[in-house]
């Protein structure tokens, strides 16, 4: 009996540490895989693959990843113009965390993306052309004999952009007009249910040609919901003027015409936007081709 019982203590013993030297061994190539190897490789893939889409010279300075927090972060993305004297879009840092949700939901879930110090050079050549133009042009068209594509099914929450900045050169007006420290918060865009922590509220601030504007969100304090609500109001613009900046030239070309929109954006807990438009006033309209239309009013 004694020796039975020895025995079977040595075989405890040794499968307790084979199956602690296997868990130590894994952790130990999960660790070096996560941290060493594949950001390299991710890099390398990403270079490429964003070269060849954008026919731009791209360049990243570093890669890491976290595979403990399924995290990403990429410092000093630039994209050059074609020219390579001027940078077309750079991104300082970008940092990206997913759920391990993402791999039961069917699409990606991330806990948090932000931004920092994002710029970009937008360059309006002519009427609805930019310097970006090629790359629209360069984008792959979804086939009209193809039947309808499945949704994608994502979830994006915590967005953050901080201190970003704009040059936009309107050539064609022979003015430029800057942004500088553009930063807005988005809770989350989802098209599924989550049960990711939101922690960011919306909000927009920018220096716009020298001018401050800002606006924060509103929470309700009795809601259970904890919905947080935006509003936005657009009065008098010029929509043939408005219709030149269009990056893509507009099936209907309107000579006259006024809008004016009020509408409210709601961010609910449960994982809902809700869009409310209250008033939509156009008119008067005219276009090339037709005579004066009647003023449409909705509210």
């Amino acid at each position: 009996m004694p020796l039975t019982h020895n025995v079977l203590k040595f075989v405890k013993t040794r499968h307790a540490k084979i199956i602690g030297i296997v868990a130590l061994v894994f952790f130990i190539i999960f660790s070096i895989t996560g941290f060493f190897i594949l950001p390299p490789y991710v890099k390398s893939i990403a270079l490429d693959k964003l070269s060849k889409q954008l026919g731009r010279q791209v360049s990243i300075r570093s890669v890491s990843l976290n595979p403990y927090t399924l995290s990403v972060t990429i410092n000093g993305l630039v994209v050059k113009e074609p020219d390579l004297k001027q940078t077309f879009f750079s991104i300082d840092r970008l940092y990206v965390n997913a759920a391990i949700m993402s791999l039961f939901k069917g699409g990606p879930v991330l806990k948090e993306i932000r931004v920092e110090k994002p710029y970009l050079h937008v360059v309006r050549t002519a009427a609805n052309t930019y310097n970006f133009s090629d790359i629209i042009e360069r984008s792959p068209k979804t086939a009209s004999t193809a039947g309808p594509s499945k949704p994608a099914v994502f979830s994006l929450n915590n967005i953050r952009v901080v201190d970003g900045s704009v040059d936009f050169i309107d050539k064609p007006v022979g003015k430029v007009h800057t942004v500088r420290a553009l930063s807005f918060a988005i809770p989350f865009v989802s098209d599924m249910p989550g049960d990711v922590d939101i922690f960011v509220k919306p909000m927009f601030k920018a220096n716009v040609n020298g001018s401050e504007f800002a606006f924060g969100g509103d929470t309700k304090p009795f809601s259970n919901s904890v919905e947080t609500s935006v509003n936005v109001n657009l009065k008098d613009l010029d929509i043939p003027f408005y219709m030149a900046y269009l990056p893509v030239k507009p099936s209907a070309i309107v000579s006259s015409g006024r809008l004016d929109i009020k509408m409210a954006i709601s961010f609910h807990s449960h994982r809902t936007i809700f869009l409310a438009v209250t008033s939509v006033n156009i008119g008067p309209l005219r276009n090339k081709h037709s005579t004066k239309k009647a003023i449409v009013q909705r509210t």
